[in-house]
């Protein structure tokens, strides 16, 4: 009987270890996105202002 607790016991711990090792990678997930979505906002930034201009101005405008 003892030995069946101890199965049991051993079990719980391997589900707590892999939710907790899904809760750290969710995490490293979700911060990943975070960065890349910044990224993501500052090279759309970056396309407005040199192939628009700041002002919104066409920089490549035709005559």
């Amino acid at each position: 009987m003892e030995k069946l607790s101890d199965l049991f016991g051993d079990e719980r711990k391997k589900e707590q270890a892999q939710q907790a090792e899904r809760e750290r990678e969710l995490q490293m997930l979700y911060a990943e996105i975070g960065k890349l979505s910044t990224q993501l906002n500052w090279l759309k930034k970056m396309v407005v202002i040199r192939f628009v201009g700041e002002d919104g101005v066409s920089c490549h405008a035709q005559p």
